[in-house]
């Protein structure tokens, strides 16, 4: 059984020798000496005894107050340290601490005299809480021995002092005895005091210089054991005051708390962090962890697992909600206390608030994948979106999907003529109505300029898809408000479908619906295509051409052909020509206009290649009027495309192209589709104005085809209209039909303009177009287009025969 422990001294004796002996020598006989020896050495006994347990009570108090401190901060280093101190005392067999719950923090067992043990214990108090227990089990050898010896020391003191008595006087003993007696009193008291660098001189005699001797030791043991203390002491108020400190005012919040999620620490800066009213409230306040701290009460049972697995956790990311429910995000540092066998006794860690650093990476986040202006998703997260359903298509048989490109008509012209603000209101407003028509599953995102594309995932069938796109035309028909402008947009749609036994790559899926949505444009404008391998194929040669084109106009591949405009009003006079480009390909041949003109439309070669044309066309007429016999009055006719006429400096570029060929500006038309005039009328009136008034006659092709406005066509600075060769043709097979071309006619002859139809390539059509006044004719009845060698024959052909 362990029992208390206490502290050795060496015990003294505090009767006068020299009185004894004196008396003894003098007064008594030896039975005398003797029973009063007895007596003393009883006495002393009891008196070693009572001072041996109050010394035991002494040092347990000590001891319980010096680990009060460790303990309650749980050192156990520190109370392993106190321990060791006390342990050193070689009188002390047994020696024992634990904690409040009965676990060990250190133990001492030496081996068991023959002269028995006596104990004592004691709890260790903190703040009026008993926080652990200690145990001592202290000799009764050392006792044992002092009594011997003062038995030893009463009977020779005895024999003695009779044997001196009988020898000597009284008065030389006391004076031999005083001398030490005194020196060994002082010694003690300084020591009492203190002071342990006494040294005890004049004690000679052989008794006392063995007391003097024990005496030093215990000093010497009791001052080191003091100062040892001392540092103890400064060191753990040291170290609590720095604890304390760091705890109280750390920014981290930090914790302590059971397994089973009880706090049973926390400082102020997590009661802050968690939105309570101090660490009080907090510890109050929660009772089931779990499910009030944690945003998903899933993520305290994986960081359990982990904390319990490894021992302690570095880094952890958590969702914890405030006492307001609002969420935050925490970045964990714990570990795991164990006791002695293994058990948990505690978690404990910190947690800093990095609720703004990942609001600010989601922001970032977002910001690398959407779009600044519409925010929708940028091109990286379509790819990727895109990449995701190929994926689900190679894996699943059943799974559908659609990548649809959008691309805006007329936004161009849009932007620049109300500013690039009013472009990126409509470009928001366009793609706010795409995420409408489209489900939450799919991707609408801003590939680029006036670019969309749209993922559509979960289909059926390619049906659904066509549903989306018809929903998608509905919403852009409607009318956009622009601040103080209204405008209508349309746009053209490539559709591919993906998934099922296709293995085309995401980068090849957008490449074909850009394919398809091209030739939505070509086809028209305002209209969707979906892919077909034929596309790629025309895609491949659209490629070719175009970079063929350049080197092309260098090289002279490209030449004119003219086809013959006649006057007739019941005979037939040559009014001019209608400049037409060829190319001669080397590989492919001759190729007509509608297999390059779209594509140098598209890559913007038009530009090169329509002043190449009117240039050529200006020259050859020019000549003609000076070389050949006839051809003085005529003109020529040269078409120009929708981005030819959007050119800023066109007006400058026909005005130094007819001062280089010295044709005058009034045998020069200039040929513009409606369509092209149309998608910014104000700026064509402007434009034509000018043309007109250099004297550049101004006509509208292929009139019918495309949309005008009325009151344009009264403001448009023109000359005349040329009626599409589809009507010309369509007069054939119905009445309804002539009706359609006598309202064009009419139209164009009240608007004061004149009426070229082309097209003609029979007798009956001449004739019918006659009847209703239309003057100017073009067709094959008269002519196919010619060289220039055979139109300027054909001049002289026509010269003779008037």
């Amino acid at each position: 059984m362990f029992v208390g422990i206490k502290f050795n001294s060496l015990v003294h004796s505090g009767r006068s020798i020299s009185k004894d002996m004196t008396a003894s020598l003098v007064m008594f006989t030896l039975v005398v000496t003797t029973l009063i020896s007895v007596f003393a050495y009883q006495t002393r006994s009891r008196e070693m005894l009572g001072e041996l347990h109050a010394k035991a009570d002494a040092v347990i108090s000590d001891t319980t107050s010096v680990l009060a401190v460790p303990m309650w901060n749980l050192d156990d280093q520190s109370v392993r340290m106190v321990g060791g101190a006390f342990a050193k005392n070689e009188l002390i067999q047994e020696l024992m601490i634990s904690d409040a719950k009965g676990r060990i923090l250190y133990s001492l067992t030496k081996a068991m005299p023959e002269s028995g043990v006596f104990g004592r214990e004691q709890g260790v108090v903190y703040n009026g809480q008993t926080i652990g227990n200690v145990q001592i089990a202290y000799s009764f050898e050392n006792y044992e021995r002092n009594k011997h010896d003062l038995l030893v020391m009463s009977i020779v003191s005895g024999l003695g002092a009779i044997i001196v008595i009988a020898l000597a006087t009284g008065m030389l003993l006391r004076i031999f005895l005083r001398k030490p007696l005194e020196a060994l009193q002082l010694g003690a008291r300084q020591v009492a005091r203190g002071d342990y660098t006494c040294g005890f001189e004049g004690v000679t005699q052989l008794e006392l210089v063995e007391i003097v001797e024990h005496f030093g030791e215990m000093s010497c043991e009791v001052e080191s054991r003091e100062r040892e203390l001392q540092r103890v002491n400064i060191d753990l108020r040291r170290a609590e005051r720095k604890y304390h400190g760091i705890f109280e005012n750390a920014q981290e919040g930090i914790f302590q708390t059971t397994p089973e999620g009880i706090f049973v620490s926390a400082n102020p800066s997590l009661a802050t962090m968690l939105g309570y009213d101090s660490p009080g409230d907090l510890r109050q306040s929660v009772s089931d962890m779990e499910n009030q701290l944690y945003f998903d009460p899933k993520d305290r049972k994986r960081y359990l697992t982990k904390l319990l697995k490894e021992g302690r956790v570095q880094d952890y990311e958590l969702r914890l909600k405030r006492k307001d429910g609002s969420m935050l995000w925490v970045l964990l540092h714990a570990q795991v206390i164990r006791n002695s066998d293994g058990t948990v006794r505690m978690l404990e860690g910190s947690l800093m608030d990095i609720t703004d650093r990942r609001r600010m990476e989601d922001e970032l986040r977002h910001r690398a994948l959407h779009d600044p202006l519409t925010a929708l998703a940028n091109r990286a997260l379509c790819q990727d979106r895109i990449k995701g359903a190929v994926e689900r298509g190679r894996r699943r048989d059943d799974y559908l999907f659609s990548v649809l490109f959008v691309d805006l008509d007329r936004f161009k012209i849009i932007n620049d003529s109300l500013g690039h603000r009013f472009g990126d209101k409509l470009l928001v407003e366009v793609g706010r109505r795409l995420s409408d028509c489209v489900r939450e599953l799919d991707t609408v995102s801003r590939y680029g300029g006036d670019e969309f594309i749209i993922l559509l995932e979960e289909l059926s069938s390619q049906r659904m898809a066509i549903q989306a796109v018809k929903r998608i035309r509905e919403e852009l028909r409607k009318t956009f408000a622009l601040g103080d402008h209204e405008v209508r947009v349309t746009a053209s749609i490539g559709i591919v479908m993906g998934g099922g036994d296709q293995q085309a790559t995401p980068e090849e899926l957008i490449q074909r619906a850009n394919i398809a949505m091209h030739a939505a444009k070509e086809s028209g404008k305002n209209r969707f295509k979906v892919f077909t391998p034929r596309m790629l194929d025309r895609a491949e040669l659209v490629l070719t051409l175009e970079n063929e084109m350049e080197p092309a106009i260098a090289r002279g591949e490209f030449f004119l052909e003219y086809h013959p405009i006649i006057h007739y009003n019941g005979s037939s006079n040559l009014f001019g020509f209608e400049a037409l480009v060829r190319w001669n390909h080397p590989t492919r041949g001759r190729l007509m206009p509608d297999e390059f003109i779209p594509v140098a439309e598209e890559s913007g070669r038009i530009r090169d290649l329509g002043m190449w044309v009117l240039g050529e066309a200006c020259r050859t007429i020019s000549g003609w009027r000076q070389d050949v016999a006839g051809a003085g009055d005529l003109l020529v006719s040269v078409n120009v495309s929708g981005r030819q006429f959007s050119q800023v400096d066109l007006v400058d570029r026909v005005d130094q192209i007819l001062r280089e060929t010295g044709l005058p500006p009034d045998r020069l038309k200039l040929e513009i589709t409606e369509t092209a005039i149309m998608q910014n009328a104000e700026m064509a009136i402007d434009k034509l104005a000018a043309l007109r008034e250099m004297g550049v006659r101004i006509s509208v092709d292929d009139f019918g085809t495309g949309y005008s406005s009325m009151s344009y066509l009264q403001r448009l600075p023109l000359d005349s209209l040329k009626i599409d060769l589809s009507f010309v043709r369509a007069m054939d097979d119905s009445q309804s039909n002539v009706e359609i071309v006598r309202a064009i006619i009419n139209l164009a002859h009240t608007l004061g303009l004149e009426v070229i139809a082309e097209g003609v390539e029979r007798a009956s059509h001449r004739d019918t177009l006659h009847d209703l006044s239309c003057e100017l004719l073009q067709g094959y009845y008269y002519s196919r287009p010619l060289s220039g060698e055979n139109a300027a024959a054909f001049i002289k052909d026509f010269d003779r025969k008037g």
